[in-house]
């Protein structure tokens, strides 16, 4: 997809089924390997082995020109604000090109940033958003069978499954001519 031929997916973020003000910049360190790092006992260099992923980070910068952006910003930060809310935290499915291209589907805020007005009469907010994804068992090194009669672990449940299902079914609806 290229930025002109789409202008707002590009401007355009999407948290839950709420759609931020007009302008957005996405940046951050996003997600990096993690690594476990042996030092060399009484000699130079050392080992390192890959042990997965860390959860990503990452910040949006929402730039509000107009009293339509301050409306949009209002439900925008709410949507964001609840993630964070409740006695647990909940994850909202998110969408914006950069974010997709980097892997990221689900994020809880991290902290929204104080106003910081200009001198043409807009203001931006910067918002620090930090991944949800659950814990994955690594594969076991060999293979062991299961008893017969013995119980499967349980389906773990996605609760954002639909929304993903919906959001995945507007994006095509708006993709397609």
């Amino acid at each position: 997809m290229i930025e002109h031929d789409y202008p707002d997916f590009y401007h355009e973020m999407w948290v839950g089924a709420t759609v931020s003000p007009h302008l957005v910049s996405i940046g951050g360190p996003g997600g990096k390997p993690k690594w476990d790092v042996q030092e060399a006992k009484a000699q130079t260099g050392g080992t390192s082995v890959l042990v997965g992923t860390m959860v990503g980070r990452f910040s949006a910068t929402f730039y509000l020109v107009d009293e339509e952006d301050e409306i949009k910003w209002e439900a925008f930060r709410a949507e964001v604000e609840s993630t964070t809310n409740g006695p647990k935290p909940k994850a909202k499915v998110i969408w914006h090109p950069d974010l997709a291209e980097a892997g990221f589907t689900e994020a809880c805020n991290d902290g929204i940033g104080l106003r910081v007005r200009d001198s043409k009469g807009g203001s931006t907010f910067t918002v620090d958003f930090i991944e949800y994804r659950p814990a994955k068992a690594k594969p076991a090194a060999t293979a062991k069978a299961v008893p017969p009669g013995a119980k499967k672990p349980a389906a773990k449940i996605d609760p954002n499954a639909e929304a993903k299902r919906e959001l995945t079914r507007l994006l095509d609806e708006a993709a397609s001519p």
